[in-house]
């Protein structure tokens, strides 16, 4: 028995629709098609397709977005890490004391580099930095 396959994404709605309406534009004398279908086509098409446009506009500006996020994140860690590593070499070569640390949120007697594993890490860091400097 014959099955109907319905589209399954906006994007095959918007092309099963486009070629209904080539379907019916290029139509000989007999359209496959009612009165009222075609009225709903010709009103509908136009304004589905901007609809779509400018979904797929906002989903390729997210991603590039996205891209972005990622790569400044990489590059934040990179200064926080960089800058505690500084701080960390000036500390053992006396050039600050000890106590130093605290003043960044870091305990007192710990020399180790503080991990920057979440979003949160990040912003408290920068916290701090804008907060001491």
């Amino acid at each position: 028995m014959p099955q109907r396959r319905l589209p399954k994404s906006v994007t095959a709605l918007l092309k099963a629709i486009k070629r209904g309406k080539a379907r019916k534009d290029s139509a000989p004398l007999i359209i496959p098609y009612s009165a009222g279908t075609i009225t709903k086509m010709d009103a509908f098409y136009p304004a589905f397709k901007l609809k779509v446009e400018a979904m797929q506009a906002a989903l390729t500006a997210q991603s590039d977005s996205t891209q972005t996020v990622i790569d400044t994140r990489q590059i934040a860690v990179w200064t926080i890490s960089d800058f505690f590593t500084a701080l960390q070499n000036a500390i053992r070569r006396k050039k600050f004391p000890a106590s130093v640390r605290g003043l960044y949120g870091l305990d007192v007697s710990d020399a180790k580099i503080p991990k920057l594993n979440t979003e949160d890490d990040i912003d408290m860091f920068f916290e701090v930095f804008r907060l001491c400097g």
